[in-house]
């Protein structure tokens, strides 16, 4: 047999088109195949459900794909950290403890830069 000619075992039959296409005859979906009016109906609902999963996994890589695209395709945007880095300034997100230590250590400075003014 070919490399895109399968037989069926339930319905010994060689198809046209390849596993794809077994597949289909399988889970018997209309359209592109004949039906196999032998297979069990276990067999034809694991085939149902692998081609509606594999239908739905292709569906969101070209969804994905797609986004990607947009997003490459799209003028690059600054961040807020590259637009305050620009202006000299940087911008750190602190947790509570970090922001309090920080508000701490200003004060401290300030009042020291006070003092030796006073000097």
């Amino acid at each position: 047999m070919g490399r895109r000619k399968v037989q069926c075992k339930y319905y010994n039959r060689v198809l046209s088109g390849g596993v794809w296409r077994l597949k289909q005859h399988l889970a018997r979906i209309k359209g592109e195949v004949e039906l196999c009016s032998r297979v069990s109906s276990e067999v034809r609902i694991q085939f149902c459900q692998y081609m509606k999963e594999n239908e739905t996994s292709k569906t969101n890589i070209t969804r994905r794909h797609q986004e990607i695209r947009e997003e490459l395709s799209a003028p690059p945007r600054r961040s807020v950290d590259e637009i305050h880095l620009s202006r000299g300034r940087q911008t750190i997100d602190l947790d509570d403890d970090e922001e309090e230590q920080f508000r701490r250590a200003s004060q401290a400075s300030r009042r020291s830069f006070k003092e030796e003014d006073h000097l």
